[in-house]
């Protein structure tokens, strides 16, 4: 069950350390053309994400951000 979680967070390039989260290169399968997370916890808070393809590049969208959490997006 947890294997489409793990597939979704390599696509995305999403790691974290401590209230950092690091989103490396996000990319979206080709039949994805945007996915939501909600209420992402970190250790000290917590984010709502939008992620949207355009073409050949993925946009991300910091759509809250509660607590001390730092987000690091590499592209």
């Amino acid at each position: 069950a947890g294997t489409v979680f793990f597939m979704l967070q390599a696509c995305l390039g999403i790691n974290f350390k401590e209230n950092h989260l690091f989103l490396h290169y996000p990319t979206l399968p080709p039949f994805l053309q945007e996915v939501w997370i909600q209420n992402l916890k970190l250790k000290k808070g917590k984010v709502d994400l939008h992620f949207k393809r355009y073409e050949k590049d993925v946009v991300v969208n910091v759509l809250n951000k509660e607590g001390d959490v730092k987000i690091f997006i590499e592209k």
